[in-house]
């Protein structure tokens, strides 16, 4: 799998506090072409962790549009980030959060994650299965 991208600034419409965009795509073997995924980080909070109906709820506080775009709440950004970090060690790669986000979304998409459980720092079966999504 490889994922590349970069960082953009728009502006979100009554909210103070531009959001961060953070654009990359996946490329796999198993999809044969590119698919675009746009990950949007919002404010803790912003929409009370509510998925609306154009967005698939992967995890707790990780959403994904019809159209590709991830929603990550920023209650969960920490986490991630400990992930990355847990990640890199079992794998030997080196992983940053936007690997993990697309990693959940890859593992969902199989079937492997539960839609309803909350993200863990100490669950094993969690990072295999997200280890199995990066290698």
């Amino acid at each position: 799998m490889r994922i590349f991208g970069g960082l953009t600034q728009e502006s979100d419409q009554g909210n103070p506090t531009p959001p961060r965009f953070l654009q990359f795509w996946l490329s796999s073997r198993g999809f044969g072409t590119n698919h675009p995924l746009m990950m949007r980080f919002r404010p803790c909070g912003c929409r009370g962790g509510i998925v609306n109906r154009s967005e698939i709820l992967i995890v707790p506080g990780l959403s994904v549009s019809k159209t590709g775009q991830a929603t990550v709440d920023s209650s969960i950004a920490d986490l991630l980030f400990e992930l990355a970090i847990k990640l890199e060690k079992m794998t030997g790669l080196p992983v940053d959060v936007q690997h993990v986000v697309a990693a959940l979304v890859l593992a969902a998409r199989s079937g492997q994650l539960d839609p309803q459980q909350p993200l863990s720092r100490d669950d094993s079966e969690l990072a295999a299965a997200l280890k199995v999504q990066l290698k």
